[in-house]
């Protein structure tokens, strides 16, 4: 502890990012996968809109392609103003194999 409410962190490394998604799956009656991200700069909100349905439609492709049905459930949330907005995309399946 360096004062009050500061910490001092060394030696920390991490690792690149990789070339696919990382994610959280649950199983609750049927299996979710929930994306969270930050989009910042001019138009944000619609930026960050477009993200979403850019990944869904992607995603939609490899359901397509894997022989699996559409998503049981989907659901875009947008947390912000014009500036900043955090995006929250989630999926939900029955076939836990479609998610992965």
């Amino acid at each position: 502890q360096e004062a009050p409410d500061v910490v001092r962190v060394a030696g920390a490394r991490g690792l690149p990012p990789t070339d696919t998604y990382k994610c959280i799956a649950t199983h609750l009656s049927g299996h979710k996968l929930m994306v969270v991200g930050s989009v910042i700069g001019h138009r944000a909100r619609d930026k960050a809109n477009r993200v979403a349905q850019t990944l869904l439609a992607r995603w939609r492709k490899m359901l397509e392609a894997g022989g699996h049905p559409e998503f049981s459930e989907s659901r875009v949330e947008l947390l912000g103003g014009d500036f900043e907005v955090t995006l929250r995309l989630g999926v939900k399946h029955p076939n836990q194999k479609a998610l992965a």
